[in-house]
């Protein structure tokens, strides 16, 4: 039998994706203590999930804020069923309710940009998708 090895479950954007999804205004210095990766490696995942438009940064100030697409599936075809939104429910994330702008207020004129994010949140609490594996696969 071959020794555990220090892979997970998950890559590192995943992990990435996750802590900006809790906490929308990490530093690229925090992320990469809590994930365990070069800073510089952090900020490669940023550039590719901003690319693939499901991680969008906003300056404030001079910080960046992050935002979190919920509404993109996820990429791999085993996995196109499922949306962000529910993997990070499933994951623990507790998502914010209010994912409007940083130092903008929740206001209607401010929620229209947002109101898709919030009401597939609502859909995801309400629903509280289920994960069902195969049989062939229960030596996992």
């Amino acid at each position: 039998m071959r020794g555990i090895g220090h892979w997970t479950f998950l890559s590192n954007h995943s992990h990435v994706l996750l802590c900006l999804a809790k906490e929308p205004c990490l530093t690229i210095r925090v992320i990469a203590q809590q994930v365990g990766i070069t800073e510089r490696s952090v900020q490669k995942i940023i550039v590719d999930l901003e690319q693939a438009e499901v991680l969008i940064r906003e300056r404030v100030g001079r910080n960046n804020h992050y935002r979190v697409d919920l509404n993109k599936s996820l990429r791999h075809p085993l996995e196109a069923h499922c949306t962000l939104s529910q993997l990070m429910e499933v994951l623990g994330a507790n998502l914010p309710e209010d994912t409007s702008s940083p130092g903008s207020t929740s206001s209607p004129e401010n929620s229209t940009a947002t109101e898709p994010l919030l009401a597939l949140r609502r859909k995801s609490v309400e629903a509280k998708p289920s994960i069902v594996f195969n049989r062939a696969h229960k030596g996992l």
